[in-house]
């Protein structure tokens, strides 16, 4: 049980202590998102049937935000360790609760030393996660199962957070930011968590105006998160995408293909006559091939003006996401990182070290959104029949599967 307490200690604390990095100065560092020409331009380029060896719409933009998300991690890696010294530095000088041994004495006592000590803070503190008399009384003894162990650290963890068990923890602890966070607001841990705060705030020594401060940016902070995460906006634009080609451009997509299947069906007849029955097809195949290529490249145009029409609102609706995140939501984690400064500023308690890079999940959702720029051709469903991948391959399929022939 020793080992599955100090494990929720380290699990938690892996979680909060993070490097430093300013993410206002790391956003700074992307680059613009293109401009509703360019992505236009490097579609239809992609996606002309005449181009053979096309390069992919927006390839260079997109590997740079890879690279800009990979440094800034890389960074925050490398200023972790000062990070969590200090973080350490500060916990050790706090005392054990119940106890006159601060935790970095504890922290260079002998096995016997901790025990005693831990078992002298156990009682109070167990208590005040919420296990009973019987509860400690059966972890002193010695002879729980594994089961009931795991029932009582899920207890305590639970009353420690506000509803987040050890199995929460265990699975947020490999996510990434935007990850942990979009899991909390679905599973509706993000609320429940802030109620244990507020009923937290009025316990501790932080003065009444800071902890209004904590709260109201906390709530602000949940607020922005919520909508980034939801992005309604962007699924409403996604959605009409879906109608809008359904509704103007689907009927003569589809009429198009059929046609262009039913010259590749007579180029290979022509073409079978041509080598098998001692037919000189070449002049019905060259014409017939002339009229593929004319089809493919009116399913083409077709595609362009859907293009026109789509990319221009899912571009502004992109553009709109950005600047909420750069600038309401970055805003709204900036000042919960201040009110935790002033909060740890009134006490030095280490509850209150919040690192730079605990408001760097505003980074991970701005970056999501720059790449997601060239999702512009995924439907709210999957992949629409306008992917240029499968669009190319569809045309390739359906056009002619030999050789061009030859005078």
């Amino acid at each position: 049980m020793k080992k599955m307490l100090f494990s929720i200690v380290m699990l938690t604390t892996a979680m909060s202590v993070k490097a430093q990095v300013t993410p206002e100065a790391w956003i700074a560092q992307f680059p613009e998102l293109p401009s509703i020409n360019q992505i236009i331009t490097e579609d239809k380029a992609y996606r002309n049937p005449e181009n053979e060896d096309p390069e992919i719409p927006l390839k260079d933009f997109l590997e740079s935000v890879e690279g800009i998300m990979k440094s800034g991690a890389e960074m925050m890696g490398k200023m972790g360790e000062s990070d969590l010294l200090h973080y350490k530095n500060v916990l050790y000088r706090e005392k054990v609760p119940g106890t006159n041994v601060t935790k970095g004495q504890m922290a260079h006592m002998s096995k016997d030393q901790q025990e005693r000590v831990a078992k002298q803070a156990m009682k109070g503190q167990l208590a005040q996660y919420g296990l009973s008399e019987a509860d400690i009384k059966r972890m002193q003894s010695g002879k729980m199962s594994q089961a009931e162990q795991q029932a009582l650290a899920n207890k305590m963890m639970k009353n420690m957070t506000g509803g987040m068990d050890m199995n929460d923890v265990r699975f947020m602890q490999n996510m990434t930011d935007k990850e942990r966070v979009q899991f909390m607001q679905m599973s509706g841990l993000a609320e429940s968590t802030t109620a244990k705060m507020k009923e937290d705030m009025k316990k501790s020594k932080v003065s009444q105006t800071t902890a209004k401060r904590i709260m109201g940016a906390v709530e602000e902070m949940e607020h922005t998160t919520k909508r980034v995460t939801e992005h309604e906006e962007l699924t409403h634009v996604m959605h009409y995408g879906d109608s809008l080609w359904n509704r103007k451009y689907k009927a003569k997509d589809e009429a198009l293909h059929k046609r262009l299947g039913q010259l590749a069906a007579k180029l290979e007849e022509l073409w079978v006559g041509h080598m098998d029955g001692g037919k000189d097809n070449r002049a019905a195949l060259k014409a017939v091939e002339a009229q593929a290529k004319q089809v493919k490249l009116e399913i083409w145009e077709n595609e362009n003006a859907y293009y026109a029409e789509y990319i221009p609102m899912y571009h502004r609706e992109i553009g709109a996401l950005l600047d909420y995140v750069k600038g309401t939501m970055m805003s709204a984690y900036r000042s919960w990182k201040s009110a935790y400064d002033q909060a740890y500023k009134e006490t030095k308690e280490a509850q209150w070290m919040l690192s730079e890079a605990q408001i760097t999940q505003p980074v991970e959702f701005y970056a999501g959104f720059l790449g997601a720029i060239a999702d512009y051709n995924v439907k709210v469903s999957g992949k629409t029949p306008l992917d240029p991948d499968d669009a190319r391959q569809a045309r390739d399929t359906d056009g002619n599967p030999y050789d061009s022939v030859e005078e």
